[in-house]
């Protein structure tokens, strides 16, 4: 039987090729690394990937890391900075304390607390950004239905649902991952304390800024705001001389009437 059609279930660049994991549907769990492809059965993918874990477990030895508290998509976004971690603690936290990424008119970005995020905003009716928002889904999921399935497992198993938590890197309130989870708390709770986990690096490494304003734009897009900033300039400069060079046409225009 031939497979109907492919999944890519993960995909990540390395070293020394692409690496793909494809749910072959009719047939099995293929790998891709480059040119070389390794098939396996559903069993065997499986075995794989609970041993994967121990593994990651086992070599990472930090205290309060479990893997099975963290979801896939984020540890495989991560995966180059885990070597770093040093500790991992449980905290809480009022939602409202929570620093979330959100769209900025001139700059791309910028960083506000919870409530203003686009998850609680797409909850309250405005999901304009939301639905703009480029995100990894699955298959066949929009971000819509990602938010109302959150909304419906939150009520149905409460939070945190199989361990999963809120995630924040040392001691700045940054969601790394988690935004769903909270602007659906927040949405339907209010401004509750929830429980999260802090990760802690070696030397305070992967730290962000948790104020929400100038500095990020500062820090991390200078050419944005400089190429902003010129323009600004010189649409002053434009607009200065266009006013002198108004003035200029009415003073001439009124010293040809006295002169009549």
């Amino acid at each position: 039987m031939s497979n109907p059609a492919v999944i890519t279930l993960a995909e990540i660049q390395t070293q020394i090729g692409n690496f793909r994991i494809e749910d072959n549907i009719g047939e099995a769990i293929h790998f891709h690394l480059g040119e070389i492809r390794y098939d396996l059965t559903i069993d065997e993918f499986n075995t794989i990937a609970l041993e994967m874990e121990k593994a990651l477990e086992d070599f990472l030895n930090v205290e309060g890391f479990h893997i099975k508290e963290f979801s896939t998509e984020f540890l495989l976004q991560k995966a180059d900075i885990l070597p770093d971690l040093k500790l991992v603690k449980d905290d809480t936290i009022r939602l409202s304390d929570l620093i979330v990424d959100v769209e900025s008119k001139f700059f791309g970005c910028a960083l506000k607390r919870l409530p203003d995020s686009r998850v609680v905003r797409a909850l309250n009716g405005d999901s304009d950004e939301n639905n703009r928002r480029m995100e990894r889904n699955y298959f066949n999921q929009t971000n819509q239905d990602r938010l109302d399935e959150m909304v419906a497992s939150i009520k149905q198993h409460g939070y945190p649902f199989n361990g999963e938590k809120i995630v924040v890197f040392n001691d700045k309130n940054n969601i790394l991952d988690g935004q769903h989870r909270a602007g659906c708390l927040y949405f339907l709770k209010g401004n509750i304390q929830v429980p999260i986990v802090r990760m802690y690096f070696e030397n305070n490494l992967h730290n962000v800024s948790s104020h929400p304003g100038w500095d990020r734009f500062f820090k991390w897009d200078r050419k944005r705001v400089w190429n902003f900033l010129r323009k600004r300039k010189r649409k002053f400069i434009e607009i200065k001389y266009a006013i002198r060079s108004k003035k200029m046409a009415l003073y001439l225009r009124m010293d040809r009437f006295r002169h009549r």
